[in-house]
């Protein structure tokens, strides 16, 4: 049987798991928008930042295909596609 004192170690040694993995996470997307904030400053071509946006987060979020939408005023067709990408 474990002591009180056991058990709190283990309940601790859990709590700081789970933080490790939250500041994993939170670093992998810090990451990805210094990425995305470098290539975006380094080019000066709209359709290649676009592009390099998309692959980059498709990347990240395992996907096989993103799109970036442009909310418009236009209440018929209020989205228009900017820019779509299948990964490769």
């Amino acid at each position: 049987m474990l002591s009180k004192l056991d058990q709190k170690l283990i309940q601790e040694n859990e709590e700081l798991k789970q933080k490790l993995e939250q500041y994993k996470s939170a670093v992998n997307e810090l990451q990805l928008l210094n990425e995305i904030a470098i290539a975006s400053g380094y080019s000066q071509n709209i359709d290649q930042t676009l592009n390099t946006i998309v692959q980059k987060i498709l990347r990240a979020v395992n996907a096989e295909q993103g799109s970036i939408m442009l909310l418009t005023e236009n209440e018929q067709d209020p989205f228009r596609n900017l820019f779509t990408k299948r990964s490769l």
